[in-house]
Order: structure tokens, then sequence, then C-alpha cells
């Protein structure tokens, strides 16, 4: 297994693990997910990892494959210990997914597939990223411990580019921006809550 192959397994292993504090807080009953949200994230994961194998994606792979793994498995638990939600956000999600998979089908266009899922995915993080930056009082619901993971993922996912091209290297440079914006505004509310004096 050559260098860039084994960062990008250690990518993926560190995402995948990035799941288990939420599922964990599910399980737990501390949190509830939305069945509806997590299904259609579950499925834009999916295309985002066959349409990256398809444009060429190799050794950067096994971070998308972790994202299927754990948000299948967030989606089951969501169906046990979750709850009902259907926005206008995952409505326009799931639009996308099907319009893309049938330009791809149809049309073997595997990177517009790509980058529409994963404008999908750019799309879920903006509440979670708005609701942060506006309430330095606001915790997020995977925690830091998750999202330390998820950002150690991405860094190990970039290390593991093969070809600086835009086909391959826009996906590890989205997703650690997005991680690493997470994570420096949970880490800022965590420490503006340690400094918060309680009555």
């Amino acid at each position: 297994m050559s260098l860039l192959a084994f960062m990008g397994v250690v990518g993926g292993v560190c995402s995948l693990a990035g799941y288990v504090p939420y599922a964990r807080e599910i399980i737990q009953g501390k949190s509830a997910p939305q069945r509806a949200s997590w299904l259609i994230w579950t499925l834009s994961s999916c295309l985002v990892l066959f349409s990256y194998w398809e444009v060429g994606a190799r050794t950067t792979i096994w971070l998308p494959l972790a994202y299927v793994i754990g948000s299948a498995f967030i989606t089951v638990l969501a169906y046990t210990h979750g709850k009902e939600g259907w926005g206008v956000l995952e409505q326009l999600a799931l639009v996308v997914a099907i319009i893309s998979s049938i330009r791809w089908i149809y049309f073997a266009q595997p990177f517009v597939t790509l980058a529409l899922n994963m404008a999908i995915g750019f799309l879920g993080y903006l509440p979670t990223i708005k609701a942060l930056a506006l309430n330095k009082t606001k915790s997020e619901e995977l925690a830091l411990e998750g999202w330390t993971l998820f950002f150690l993922g991405s860094i190990f996912n970039l290390m593991a580019v093969s070809s600086w091209t835009m086909t391959i290297a826009a996906v590890p440079i989205v997703i650690f921006v997005m991680n690493g914006i997470i994570l420096g505004l949970s880490l800022r509310n965590s420490l503006a809550q340690e400094r918060t004096p309680t009555l």
C-alpha cells in the first residue's frame, strides 16, 4: 500500500469514528435525528461516492465511503430513535439528487452528479454553521469529539490527494474547509460557555 493510499484509509477510519459520539447520544436518548434528513444525506453521500469513483478518485475514496456507512447507520437509528422532519431543504436535496442521477445515467456525466451532490452536502452544513456562528451558547449535536474526528479525517484525506485536478481535489478541499469551520465555531462556543459564570 502506498503512502497516499494509507493516508486515505486513515482519513476514512477517522471520519467513520466521527459518527460514534452522535450514535451514542441517539441511543442514550439525548438526541433525536430527523429521519427524512438522514435518509436524503445517505442517498446524496452514495451518489458522491459512486460519481467520485467514476471520475477517477482512488486514494481519497475512503472518506466518502465512511460518510455513506456513517450516514446509513444514523439513518437506521433515526427510524428507531428519531423524529419526523420534511422541510424545504430536504425537499430540495431530494430533487437535486434525483436530477443529478438522471443526468449521470442518461448523459454519462458523473462530474455533474458529483458537483450537485457536493452542493447538497454544502447546503446541509449551512444551518449548523449559521446556528453556531450566531449563538455562542449553541453546542453542535455531533459534539466536539465527533467534529474533531471529522476534521482529522479531512486532513488525512487532503494529504491523500493523488492528483490536484478539480475533479479529484475539490471533494477533499470542500470537506476540509466545512469541517474546519464547524470545528472552529464549536471550539469557540465551548470556550465561551466555560468562561460564562454560573449563577
